[in-house]
């Protein structure tokens, strides 16, 4: 049952996203086409809720409708801290990976995000780890080198961790945080290279060698 309801409440969560895009853009739902398949006056109370929640935004409904699968809500969070944010604009743009300032400025990002727009970074306390292995992805490290590195951290710190154990959450990383999430919420011309070349050099591999290509 915990299982269905955890189901429901991310289709409730995506489908509001949607509806929430499409009003921006429409001005309503009242006459997209799915609407004529449910009650008219269902559909005209969440047009209703849909209405009263975009007139507190100020974000253009061309970039609500470009990320549609970002809460409009948490975009306008996001803005309204930027408008308030009285610091260096610098330090809210992300830093080329070899800059000296590279892992402040993403660490800083990542805690900006899982604030204001959509906690995506988690557990937050990881956040200095998801920031090491983004910016070890982009300045083009091997899936080996950044393993080592983990081991080496590892061991800094007094800390024994599985190898098999310590593989798996390093490649996870890399794939959720360093090729999914990082490019989605902090999208960067190095991020989205970064992750073209990895395609290119994956589908070369995989032809040549299906059964062992792992990263």
């Amino acid at each position: 049952m915990a299982q269905a309801n955890s189901m429901s409440s991310h289709n409730l969560s995506r489908f509001a996203l949607i509806f929430m895009a499409l009003h921006l853009r429409e001005g309503s739902i009242l006459e997209a086409p799915f609407t004529k398949r449910h009650d008219p006056i269902f559909i005209s109370a969440v047009n209703a809720q849909l209405a009263h929640l975009v007139s507190h935004l100020s974000i253009p409904a061309s970039l609500a409708s470009r990320h549609s699968g970002v809460s409009s809500v948490g975009m306008q969070k996001l803005l309204n801290y930027f408008r308030s944010y009285e610091g260096d604009i610098e330090d809210l743009l992300p830093a080329p990976p070899e800059s000296g300032d590279a892992y402040k400025r993403l660490m800083r990002i990542m805690e900006t995000i899982n604030e204001h727009l959509y906690p995506a970074f988690l557990p937050k306390t990881l956040i200095p780890l998801h920031t090491l292995v983004v910016l070890e992805w982009l300045k083009g490290y091997s899936l080996a080198a950044i393993i080592r590195a983990r081991i080496a951290y590892n061991r800094r710190h007094g800390r024994t961790v599985p190898l098999p154990k310590l593989i798996r959450n390093t490649m996870e990383l890399i794939e959720q945080t360093a090729r999914f999430r990082a490019p989605k919420f902090v999208p960067t011309k190095q991020t989205n290279k970064k992750d073209y070349k990895y395609k290119q050099k994956k589908q070369t591999i995989d032809n040549k060698n299906p059964p062992i290509w792992r990263y």
